[in-house]
């Protein structure tokens, strides 16, 4: 078992409201291992889109 520390940019679509945000970036997260911490530390409108945000998140994982 190992402790990784991320860093991370996701797109944030148009169509995830607030309400799913929470899931939405958990899943990303568990890609690379069991999420124990996380924290979004920047929000920024994407470049290339209207909609879309970018989130940057700092992660610590489990894997195992």
């Amino acid at each position: 078992m190992r402790v990784k520390t991320l860093e991370l940019e996701i797109s944030w679509p148009s169509e995830i409201t607030i309400f799913n945000l929470r899931k939405f970036i958990l899943d990303d997260i568990r890609k690379y291992g069991y999420p124990l911490r996380w924290a979004i530390t920047q929000v920024k409108k994407a470049e290339n889109s209207f909609n879309a945000r970018k989130l940057f998140v700092e992660a610590v994982v489990i894997i195992l």
